[in-house]
């Protein structure tokens, strides 16, 4: 690559990783992959449009019209049928290119879905934990971490999640019960420790 080439692959592909956020390495390379696979395709079509630009000067003095639209027409047919095979390549490979960012692309959505899961889970997990140790009268400190399964978790971040869980379950139960004062509830705030 040119220097300039390098700069602008490497500001396409920290946009593009900010898009396909990978979580880990192994993530990280099949998005670098799909990342250089997208940048040969824009490469690809570039070079399309050179061949075209280069036909334009090749061919524009053989065609004599009164009409621009017809003298670039023209000079586009004459560049495709004089380059036929290198056009029938473009497109082979831009097809190849197609079919390795839809399976690293894939790939990529089964790994995130499967760590996404496991997070979820390890963090149900550290609430119940949180809860378990409130409820045994525990002090919690809302600075530490509750780490699950290979996960860690912000104490602070937990409480305040499981602090909106508890006003949404009491929210909903009294607007089943049509919000009637009737039905027993929280009187207190949460007794939760509140976030940092």
């Amino acid at each position: 690559m040119s220097e300039d080439d390098e700069l602008a692959y490497n500001a396409f592909e920290k946009r593009l990783l900010e898009s396909l956020k990978p979580g880990d390495a192994y993530e990280t390379q099949l998005a670098i992959s799909i990342i250089q696979d997208q940048w040969r395709l824009n490469r690809s079509r570039s070079t399309e449009f050179n061949l075209y630009g280069q036909g334009h000067d090749e061919f524009a003095e053989s065609t004599l019209t009164d009409s621009p639209n017809i003298q670039v027409a023209s000079t586009m047919a004459d560049t495709f049928r004089e380059d036929q095979r290198a056009f029938a390549n473009i497109a082979l490979y831009e097809t190849r290119l197609h079919r390795m960012i839809a399976k690293n692309e894939k790939r990529l959505a089964e790994l995130q879905a499967q760590r996404k899961a496991a997070e979820e889970t390890a963090r149900e997990e550290a609430k119940l934990l949180l809860r378990l140790a409130h409820f045994n009268g525990e002090s919690i400190d809302c600075k530490a971490e509750v780490e699950a399964n290979g996960f860690v978790f912000s104490t602070a971040r937990l409480t305040a999640e499981i602090n909106r869980e508890d006003l949404l379950n009491e929210a909903r139960a009294r607007q089943k019960n049509n919000w009637s004062r009737d039905i027993p509830g929280r009187k207190t705030p949460p007794t939760h420790p509140k976030a940092a």
